[in-house]
């Protein structure tokens, strides 16, 4: 069944309107793309999922080259007590740093949601942090706490973690 619209024209007379239909269904178009666009920009950014461009050696997402030579200096520059260990909890964590939680909650490591000064929130059950320096932070102050221990209470040798900053 075709509808028919009409227009009042100013001599009161009635005038039969062409291709309606056909405007109705492109404005109802540009309304759904423009709610659409409404809805996208008002979401909060962890919920908008961004496509990031891999290349086969490096992903530069952040604040840091998410590489083996980039986290290491990064490592070293914060004062990680044991860097390669460090690198290679990372790599193990991310999925050689692929992994939704490195790329969404900037979290190298895996470590979950817990009080600190570094941590945003928590996302997919892990930390959340504003830069991967802010977790590679949290992730010294974590190592540095535990490693504390081990110097004089369990290590039997004296100065165990200077020792172990010498091997490489």
């Amino acid at each position: 069944m075709k509808n028919t619209y009409y227009k009042i024209t100013k001599d009161l007379g009635v005038e039969e309107l062409k291709n309606i239909g056909k405007r109705y269904r492109i404005s109802l178009w540009l309304n759904a793309i423009l709610i659409v666009i409404i809805l996208l920009l008002t979401l909060k950014p962890q919920n908008i999922i961004i496509r990031h461009r891999h290349t086969r050696d490096t992903i530069q997402l952040g604040d840091v080259q998410l590489n083996d030579s980039s986290l290491t200096t990064e490592l070293h520059k914060q004062g990680c007590i044991l860097p390669n260990v460090a690198l290679a909890q990372a790599k193990l964590e991310t999925g050689n740093y692929k992994s939704i939680v490195c790329l969404s909650n900037r979290n190298l490591f895996g470590i979950k949601f817990h009080k600190c000064n570094y941590v945003l929130g928590k996302l997919n059950n892990h930390a959340s942090y504003k830069s991967y320096k802010d977790n590679i932070k949290c992730y010294i102050h974590v190592q540095n706490r535990y490693l504390r221990n081990i110097d004089g209470k369990y290590a039997e040798a004296p100065n165990y973690i200077s020792k172990l900053q010498t091997i490489k």
